[in-house]
């Protein structure tokens, strides 16, 4: 790609030149690309042709169906739909695969469009996103722009009273109702109009700071492009005329008598603000109380107990270097240092992925894929895992790698063994060999919390070519107080044995976090838009109690003449809101629980729903109602008296 050119090259023709690939090989420049967009299906610095990846692997790699370390792309030939190569799925696995696997293999096709939001794989070859996320973002924006709407219409409809003679005025000279609503309604459109015009400039100069935070790399240009604009001119006409049309005939019923006597009805508009408010003070709770779980929920995959120890880990990337003939001394030389707790090699990231190979244990007819991990001595003991029964490997019993096995408890409860004491001993046969499993680890997430625990095998593997193939990482834990030590020492050991490859690693916690990166950036989304919406919701309640404190001004002038306090003011003024808000907060409850049940139970690992969240919702809705209030309190009892009564 064009970022690897500028690295590798700076301002040179990168075409015919080598770079050297794991220090063995050497590969030509024979093209460069643009780098993948963000939002591409996955990113990429390098393209690598099969044939050169086969002679990577001493030629036999990939070598058959069963063990297919790749992700299979396949475009169709025009007009030729996906159901067509189905029909042959079955004939192939049966001509293809090996008879130990065809009973347990299907082949799927998926579209490619299809992947980022709909799939849930193993093996994702990134970690996707969901059509969940995609539906709570809408439904964010559709409940800001409804608070947003209804503010309007209250403030239109507390407002008749100010152009109520206006509408007489005009009625006496001729004007009919429905030229009265559609005025009323163009105003309306004028006012979405300009705010679309406003929106578009905020979201250009915020879409840099929204990029940043999302992580991803959405474009201004779309906005202009035919589609979106003529959404918002869907967005103008649709929202102004609904926003505008219960003001507008609120406005033109009046009549012109009693409107020109100064006499104004409001009765059926204060009442549908009232249903209005309690409906915007509902979205804000549940909100509120949706941002709470969505973080506690985030808060839970990340830091609940995960079965092992994944802190003070160092991943060091092993796959294709001379570890295998070194290992042992490497491992020793790095133990030498009181820093360095414990050292084994694994062949995937721990908690973040797995293999699979076919066992077959006792009382099973033929054998079947299980979830496995390759790995090497003091596995156990560098992540440790608790052991519910026997042992497991140890390096002074020479045959553990030839007929020892160490398995999970899930796979225990799936061969409905009795227990996990009577799992050790059970007879297994791999490939054609014969072994007895020697002891049973307690359940620990080999994968993401996303997925359930299910049946698992360690195998040691003490091949050294299986650094070439089947190890890719050594994790070493280390001691948190002295990290530094600790770092440098590998780094030196590292050079005694391999001093031709550069020294990597990265910490485990921090790899399995990114596994998060999704329900992270969900969450911050939902924050910042929750924020939004309780803000827009604050302005609507601001404007009402700014218009009732207005329409009171001669009560209460009147009543601070016989002697009201600031907080009978303050009860005055707020009693009627407070009861709006009990009745919101009846309602929010039920909604809120049943589309955080349907949220949740996506994961296979959640929290549990408590009710502080409601009840911190209900407080903070009320403050903010309490707050507003009061401060129009203030302001009421600071007015004169004298001038309030000659209000007009």
């Amino acid at each position: 790609t064009k970022s690897m050119v500028k690295k590798y090259f700076g301002d040179e023709d990168p075409m015919g030149q080598i770079l050297e690939f794991q220090g063995d090989y050497n590969y030509e420049v024979t093209g460069v690309i643009d780098d993948a967009p963000l939002n591409a299906h996955f990113q990429f610095d390098f393209l690598i042709s099969f044939s050169s990846l086969r002679a990577f692997y001493d030629g036999r790699y990939p070598n058959g169906w069963y063990w297919n370390p790749c992700w299979t792309y396949i475009k169709l030939e025009e007009n030729t739909g996906p159901e067509v190569l189905a029909g042959f799925f079955d004939e192939f696995v049966q001509k293809y695969f090996p008879d130990f696997v065809r009973e347990d293999i299907t082949l799927h096709l998926q579209p490619l469009v299809d992947i980022h939001l709909t799939s849930k794989l193993d093996y994702e070859i990134q970690a996707n996103s969901s059509y969940e996320n995609i539906y709570i973002f809408s439904g964010i924006a559709f409940f800001v722009l409804l608070i947003a709407a209804i503010n309007f219409i209250n403030l239109s409809t507390a407002r008749a009273t100010n152009r109520a003679k206006e509408v007489g005025v005009r009625k006496s000279l001729g004007s009919e109702r429905s030229q009265l609503i559609t005025q009323f309604i163009f105003e309306s459109i004028v006012y979405v109009g300009l705010s679309v015009l406003l929106a578009i400039a905020l979201v250009v100069l915020t879409l840099p700071q929204f990029n940043l935070l999302t992580e991803k790399s959405i474009s201004v240009d779309i906005l202009f492009g035919v589609t979106y604009v003529l959404l918002f001119v869907s967005l103008i006409l649709g929202l102004g005329v609904l926003a505008g049309f219960y003001p507008a005939f609120i406005l033109s019923s009046f009549r012109t008598v009693q409107v020109l006597k100064g006499k104004v009805g409001g009765g059926r508009g204060f009442n549908f603000r009232k249903v209005l408010v309690t409906g915007q003070f509902a979205v804000s709770m549940i909100l509120i109380i949706g941002t709470v779980m969505a973080y506690r929920q985030l808060e839970y995959l990340q830091n609940e107990d995960l079965g092992f120890n994944e802190e003070h880990v160092l991943m060091i990337p092993v796959i294709r270097s001379p570890m295998g003939q070194h290992y042992k001394s490497f491992k020793d030389e790095s133990l030498k240092d009181a820093s360095v707790i414990s050292m084994t090699a694994v062949e995937e990231v721990v908690g973040a992925k797995h293999q699979v190979a076919n066992y077959q244990f006792a009382e099973m007819e033929r054998s079947k894929p299980f979830p496995r991990f390759n790995i090497r001595h003091d596995f156990v003991k560098t992540f440790e895992i608790p052991m519910a029964a026997g042992r497991t490997y140890n390096e002074d019993i020479k045959s553990d790698d030839s007929i020892a096995l160490v398995v999970n408890e899930a796979l225990v409860r799936s061969m409905g063994w009795e227990s996990a004491e009577a799992a050790v001993g059970k007879e297994y046969y791999f490939f054609g060999g014969i072994g007895r499993i020697v002891g049973v680890i307690q359940d620990y997430n080999f994968v993401s919390k996303h997925h359930p625990i299910r049946p698992f095998v360690l195998h040691l593997n003490l091949n050294p070519r299986a650094f070439n193939l089947f190890i890719k990482y050594v994790a070493v834990r280390v001691d948190a107080n002295n990290l530094p030590s600790a770092i440098s020492h590998l780094r030196a050991s590292w050079k005694q044995f391999i001093p031709n490859r550069p020294f990597d690693y990265f910490f485990l916690d921090d790899r399995l976090n990114d596994s998060y990166t999704a329900e992270r950036k969900l969450t911050s989304v939902i924050l910042l838009f929750s924020f939004m919406a309780i803000f827009v919701a604050c302005l609507g309640l601001f404007g009402l109690a700014t218009h009732n404190l207005e329409s009171r001004t001669k009560e209460i002038g009147i009543r601070k003449v016989l002697g009201i306090s600031s907080q009978q003011i303050l009860v005055l003024l707020s009693r009627e809101f407070l009861l709006l808000i009990a009745i919101a907060f009846v309602i929010a409850i039920p909604l809120s629980y049943q589309l955080l049940q349907g949220w949740l139970n996506q994961f296979a690992y959640r929290v549990d729903i408590v009710f502080w969240p409601f009840l911190l919702a209900g407080a903070v809705t009320l403050s903010v109602a309490l707050l507003t209030m009061g401060y129009h309190a203030l302001r009421a009892s600071r007015i004169n008296p004298v001038e309030s009564l000659r209000y007009e």
